[in-house]
């Protein structure tokens, strides 16, 4: 008994995290889409630029360098190779359908990014409630002034409140004809965290 109460006296508490959602994009867009409504010139014409998968430090024509995120594929959507400011982009990576309700508490977005902003463009984050999308996190040039954010970072948003058994999340890049920069995207759940679980450091006999 002893032995015991010495081995829970050191015992480490920690919950285990269950993904509704994950995507690192390493084999492909999977059950995700992508959605396309950028345009070109005048009259405008549909373009091929949206959201697609690269690898690497990927090389913008003249923003620079985009450091990956673990080396690995991730999502891209680079707006430099429009070359013209008559180019509009709009394109919109979307979720599978999850059930939101499975989590008994707290439920989180998560996600690594990098981006950079030159003037209009804006990279928004959205969460589908069961009726309508809800701007959860916007980018831009107020939140990130001149050339944004070159390192990844990761961003954890609390989307507890918009808990449905048809929940979807997505992701916007939206560059009105002025010749933006670009944003990536990488390693996206949607997750609880069960628990808490304790893991028992039993003494040597």
């Amino acid at each position: 008994c002893g032995a015991l109460l010495l081995a829970l006296a050191g015992a480490t508490v920690a919950s285990a995290q269950i993904d509704l959602v994950a995507q690192d994009f390493n084999a492909g867009l999977g059950s995700w889409t992508v959605s396309n409504a950028s345009v070109t010139g005048t009259p405008p014409v549909a373009t091929g630029q949206e959201w697609i998968t690269s690898s690497g430090n990927y090389t913008t024509p003249s923003s620079g360098q985009i450091d990956n995120f673990d080396g690995s594929q991730f999502l891209l959507i680079d707006a430099d190779t429009s070359g013209s400011a008559t180019t509009t982009i709009d394109t919109t990576l979307t979720s599978p359908v999850f059930d939101g309700t499975t989590a008994p508490g707290t439920l989180e977005l998560k996600f690594d990014q990098v981006h950079s902003i030159w003037q209009n463009e804006q990279l928004t984050v959205e969460v589908f409630d069961g009726a309508t999308w809800q701007q959860v996190q916007l980018f831009d040039v107020n939140t990130s002034p001149g050339q944004g954010i070159w390192q990844p970072s990761t961003v954890v948003i609390d989307i507890t409140s918009y808990k449905n058994a048809a929940n979807q999340v997505r992701f916007r890049y939206l560059d009105p004809a002025s010749w933006g920069w670009f944003a990536a995207l990488d390693h996206i759940s949607v997750h609880y965290y069960s628990g808490p679980q304790i893991a028992v450091a039993y003494p040597a006999v």
